[in-house]
């Protein structure tokens, strides 16, 4: 058996793979949860269900000296920047802090100061900062498709966790087995990926510069005789009950259902995926019913 650098078409497949368990893992943890706690809790803590799902498959695997199954599927093993031993347990563990709760954390404070904003009404009137976050959220997204275009012109370091860890890859070929040779197709994909994202990260920018200036200047406020407190009262009065009935909380991208009642996008598409059926008059509820109400305030 010898071991060889391994191929970008061998990571891809092997990172697609682990997706597959890694969601049916969430399936068993989130049919245990509701079973335990209920269809409410289970949907008020289904990103830290996922969180502990992801990091039990990774403990039991990668922190404890096996494949995954992706990585065993595609005859792939870790190892370490030298490329002759197997990382070691630290960088193992810094490598599955920074795939698994990083990205959680990132996640939680954006909804915190998003809440925030929301019941600030001097923020939220005078300034798009509540845009603004959905663009930070944006702007995470193109840069992991940054780092995977670099993947493709490098073929090492699938993902971003794995290059700060310095963990890599190397294939064993059992005998009789012809290695195949790289695909140019990937590096001209690389190319293409880097173009549109710095491209779409250019463009996150400036509008998040934009979002940065103020609606209404204080100088028009006071010109047209509209104070600040006024203006948050006459829309506070005006402003209809705004909380979901599944978090309790003030909706995320309200929703609603073909019988009329308001959700917010992902409470109602993880009920759904749990019981499809309205969780208020229990009427019988599909996903392609459900309508965003984009400019509803």
């Amino acid at each position: 058996m010898s071991l060889t650098p391994s191929e970008s078409l061998a990571q891809i497949s092997s990172a697609q793979k682990d997706e597959f368990y890694l969601n049916y893992l969430r399936g068993l943890f989130n049919d245990g949860t509701k079973k335990i706690f209920g269809p409410q809790t289970t949907i008020r803590w289904n990103k830290e269900i996922q969180l502990l799902s992801d990091m039990a498959y990774f403990g039991l695997t990668t922190l404890g000296d096996l494949q995954t199954l992706g990585e065993e599927y595609t005859q792939i093993i870790q190892v370490g920047p030298t490329m002759n031993r197997l990382p070691s347990r630290f960088s193992r563990l810094i490598m599955i802090a920074l795939h698994t709760l990083l990205p959680y954390l990132i996640d939680k404070f954006l909804c915190h100061l998003e809440n925030k904003l929301a019941k600030s009404e001097h923020l939220h009137n005078h300034t798009n900062l509540q845009d603004m976050v959905q663009k930070v959220r944006l702007i995470f997204n193109v840069l992991n498709r940054l780092h995977l275009s670099a993947f493709y012109l490098q073929g090492i370091y699938h993902t971003m966790s794995k290059r700060f860890a310095g963990i890599q890859y190397v294939k064993y070929n059992l005998p009789g087995m012809s290695q195949q040779p790289e695909s140019s197709a990937f590096k001209l994909l690389g190319y293409m990926s880097l173009v549109q994202s710095l491209i779409a990260l250019a463009m996150h920018v400036i509008s998040i510069r934009n979002d940065l200036k103020p609606v209404i200047s204080n100088s028009e406020a006071e010109k047209f005789g509209i104070s600040h407190s006024s203006k948050a009262s006459i829309i506070e009065e005006d402003k209809p009950d705004m909380k979901c009935s599944l978090c309790l909380e003030k909706r995320n991208r309200t929703t609603v259902t073909p019988c009329g009642h308001l959700f917010c996008w992902k409470c109602i598409h993880s009920w759904i995926n749990t019981k499809p059926e309205c969780p208020i008059c229990r009427e019988s509820l599909k996903p392609n019913k459900l309508v965003c109400l984009m400019n509803f305030e």
